[in-house]
């Protein structure tokens, strides 16, 4: 099988296509040069995969299923699997035109379950026993890179809810938790909290996943925590809902991160999309130095970054981006451009003044003694008819040149940014 682009985000389909060509898609995932593989179980039977640092965003079907799937290498047959990709509304088209296909659909109701600031650990039972791991690293794995993850969650459940470890209990589930811990990385403001709470379940019999009333109702009888279910029982379509999530959210204290939107029908998930709070996103670009000065220092003396896209897949190499904050590193690259263009367009502006007061007074005399002359009328011109441009016509008359971080300076982009000048050669005002 060739890698397949993704031409749908709907789960059934999805799903349909890899328990019909499982062995096909997990060789692809277990040779894709893009994707993280790492090996675990007796003599590494076991691999899971997840997305490489090279891969800032999937671009075939097959990458998808990459978030922290388990699989055999030696058959190739899929073990556990946590999430499918999601994605945020709103962010790319792929996903929005499945949602509106979806919402639409008769029989599909939309469900706003928490989405929760920690850890994903996803739960399974292989080879006699209960496994955890994180999106990229196995239970029992030399080094976590990601943290002490995985022994939290370990030491979180068998506190919480010790019958879990049971392997005959798991069964063919996969149950996706996330693992809140004051040692986890977070912006939600969860104080000394430890909790497993159960977020997911994946049916590796049926290959579905539960709906969100079968996944609070299996939390229920196994004794685990479970996700708040914001807005209640209101039944709201889409952006209603997305509305009276942001209004609902938007001044809690805690920086609640969301919410995982679920389109359901009467069997299964069919859909889900990311719904997250823009206070909650502001604090966490911040973990990336996400700023309109960083922005424009990383593409000012870089032409080729000053393409929205070529920036884009340059800070995702550099390992400096995230979906999460790509609207904020969005938002400042157009700023730059405008801003660019603007300087741009009044450098071409003042150029152009130059040559109409050449053409009305000639050029500046070669003799020193007729340029005083020279500019007491170079100036009154400009007074005349250069508007705001003035100093820098003068300069350029008077210092024989006007490079574009000259007009930067009568426009400087943040606080601080005419000392940045200076040291790349401004020559400040005339």
């Amino acid at each position: 099988m060739e890698p397949r682009p993704i031409d749908t985000l709907e789960l059934p389909a999805l799903l349909a296509t890899l328990r019909d060509h499982e062995r096909e898609i997990v060789a692809l995932i277990d040779s894709d040069p893009m994707l993280k593989r790492r090996p675990g179980g007796k003599d590494g039977a076991l691999v899971i995969a997840n997305s490489g640092a090279a891969l800032y965003e999937a671009v075939h079907m097959h990458q998808l299923f990459a978030k922290g799937i388990v699989y055999r290498k030696e058959t190739l047959e899929v073990v556990s699997m946590p999430l499918v990709k999601m994605f945020n509304h709103g962010l790319r088209e792929h996903n929005d035109a499945t949602t509106a296909e979806v919402v639409t659909r008769a029989g599909v109701r939309v469900v706003f379950p928490e989405k929760l600031d920690g850890t994903m650990i996803q739960l399974f039972a292989a080879d006699g026993r209960v496994w955890f791991s994180t999106r990229s690293v196995l239970e029992g794995a030399q080094k976590e890179e990601e943290g002490p993850y995985i022994e939290l969650a370990r030491a979180t459940l068998a506190r919480d809810a010790s019958h879990l470890l049971d392997p005959e209990i798991v069964g063919r589930r996969t149950l996706v938790f996330e693992l809140i811990h004051p040692k986890t990385k977070q912006v939600t403001r969860y104080g000394a909290r430890e909790s497993m709470v159960l977020l997911s379940v994946y049916d590796q019999l049926e290959w579905r996943y539960w709906r969100t009333r079968e996944v609070l109702a299996l939390a229920e009888e196994l004794g685990l925590e479970r996700p708040a279910m914001l807005l209640g029982d209101a039944d709201l379509g889409l952006e209603e809902g997305v509305a009276a999530l942001r209004h609902e959210l938007a001044d809690d204290p805690l920086l609640p991160e969301g919410s995982i939107v679920c389109f359901e029908d009467d069997t299964q998930l069919v859909h889900r999309v990311k719904v997250k709070m823009e206070a909650y996103l502001e604090e966490f670009s911040m973990r990336f130095n996400v700023t309109l000065k960083t922005v424009t220092q990383q593409v000012w003396s870089n032409p080729e970054l000053h393409d929205w896209e070529a920036y884009r897949d340059w800070v995702a190499r550099e390992g400096i981006s995230d979906e999460e904050v790509e609207a904020f590193y969005k938002e400042h690259h157009d700023t730059f451009t405008a801003w660019l263009g603007r300087v741009e367009a009044r450098h071409a502006g003042v150029l152009g003044k130059l040559a109409a007061l050449e053409a009305a007074l000639g050029s500046l005399p070669e003799a020193p003694g007729e340029r005083g002359a020279f500019f007491k009328a170079a100036a009154q011109w400009s007074r005349d008819h250069a508007g705001e441009d003035f100093a820098l016509v003068m300069q350029r008359l008077r210092k024989g040149e006007l490079a574009l971080e000259d007009v930067m300076w009568n426009d400087p982009l943040y606080p601080g940014f005419r000392g940045e000048l200076q040291s790349a050669g401004a020559k400040g005002p005339a």
